[in-house]
């Protein structure tokens, strides 16, 4: 009974990040979001905006979105990573809008 009242805790923790901001993003804040006892790793992609693609320069990005709906692929993402894989109890996956420099950080995964 323990061990499944330990599952049925674990499992009601399990969840996922899902934003779409128009403010920096730090990657250890969203890091320490997840963070937690029963988590061994956490393996993180971030998606910084470049300088040259495709050989030509880039000054800057502009992002937009429609946030619920953005919100609402990202979290089908989401749940279709945890599906596939079991084994990952939680997913970030932060988007930033707006004006962003070259170097600037667009996304956390």
């Amino acid at each position: 009974m323990n061990d499944e009242l330990s599952i049925q805790n674990l499992k009601s923790k399990i969840q996922n990040l899902i934003e779409i901001t128009e403010q920096p993003i730090s990657t250890d804040d969203v890091v320490a979001r997840l963070t937690d006892p029963a988590i061994g790793a956490v393996v993180t992609f971030i998606g910084v905006v470049r300088g040259v693609t495709e050989g030509r320069e880039t000054l800057h990005l502009e992002y937009e979105a429609y946030p619920e709906m953005a919100e609402k692929v990202l979290q089908q993402i989401a749940d279709e990573v945890r599906a596939r894989w079991t084994d990952v109890r939680e997913v970030a996956i932060v988007h930033r809008v707006g004006h962003l420099e070259v170097g600037e950080t667009a996304i956390v995964i």
